[in-house]
């Protein structure tokens, strides 16, 4: 009777609503103990506490040798075995949930890679490259532990490297408590007059001068603007009014004065259409009334 119960205190139960799965890592923590692997499987059928089916299941497993052989048999019978594909495929799609910031995080990914790598029978160096994959500054911790990582390492190498990677990262985190936080002088942002220093007092009033200033000065900008604009609009306007009724004093015709009548005469060339400023002509209307006596001079 001493023996039951204190089975019953060590030893795990694999009761009805929990699966091999989850059960048998306490299982294995709790006949760590025991002499060999032999020892250690004799105690699989007094831990299932489920159906008389799962209880034969039981009893097949403990014909396999090694303690992890006869779990894997009894995790296949009675929650359902999966292929290897499917495992792998498991196992190389994982990834956190979100992005790794605290203890528990890094610790719940690590087991969870090391479950679904024993799922995938995958070597234990792949097994520590895809943990490290997704921990913060990852390149630089997979060169501190490159030489320890190997397909042969033991489960207790792989668990050295958790707590080496765990160090390194705590050392680089900031503790949300760090006296490194900004510190900013709570007076500056107090509304009351009482408690606001003459520095600050003396700030704010430029800051507003200066506001004021710009606030005046584009104010009177758009003023001059909209005046410019609209002074511009009824000039144009009323000129056009002008022109349309006012008759030209050389062709008594409309839209149009004298300075831009097409019969105007240039005074240097006695030309049509264009003033003496831009005359085309190299000649003056003197010459031209007195070609004999330019002949005269030029020969």
């Amino acid at each position: 009777m001493a023996n039951s119960l204190s089975f019953n205190t060590l030893i795990p139960q694999l009761k009805e609503d929990v699966t091999v799965k989850e059960w048998r890592r306490l299982f294995e923590c709790a006949v760590a103990g025991l002499a060999d692997d032999k020892a250690r499987i004799a105690y699989i059928p007094f831990a299932v506490q489920r159906s008389s089916a799962d209880t034969k299941w039981a009893l097949e497993a403990i014909k396999k040798t090694t303690l992890r052989q006869a779990l894997d048999e009894l995790e296949a019978r009675i929650d359902g075995k999966k292929t290897r594909l499917v495992a792998a495929s498991e196992f190389f799609n994982l990834k956190p949930a979100s992005e790794i910031s605290k203890d528990s995080e890094l610790s719940a990914f690590f087991f969870d890679v090391l479950e679904k790598g024993a799922a995938a029978t995958v070597p234990h160096d792949l097994v520590m490259l895809k943990f490290i994959q997704f921990v913060p500054q990852a390149s630089k911790l997979f060169d501190g532990c490159e030489a320890d990582i190997k397909p042969d390492m033991t489960e207790a190498s792989m668990v050295a490297i958790f707590d080496k990677v765990r160090k390194k990262l705590s050392k680089n985190n900031v503790p949300e408590s760090a006296a490194s936080h900004v510190q900013v002088k709570q007076e500056v942002f107090y509304s009351g007059e009482d408690r606001v220093p003459q520095w600050a007092a003396d700030l704010r009033n430029q800051v507003e001068g200066i506001k004021e200033v710009l606030g005046m000065q584009e104010t009177s900008s758009e003023a001059a603007s909209s005046d410019d604009q609209a002074y511009y609009s009824n000039n144009k306007a009323k000129k056009s009014e002008v022109l349309k009724n006012k008759l030209c004093s050389i062709c008594s015709k409309k839209n149009h004065s004298a300075e831009n009548c097409y019969q105007r005469i240039c005074a240097k060339c006695n030309g049509k259409g264009h003033d003496k400023d831009n005359c085309p002509s190299v000649y003056s209307k003197s010459y031209r009334k007195k070609p004999s006596s330019f002949k005269k001079k030029s020969g």
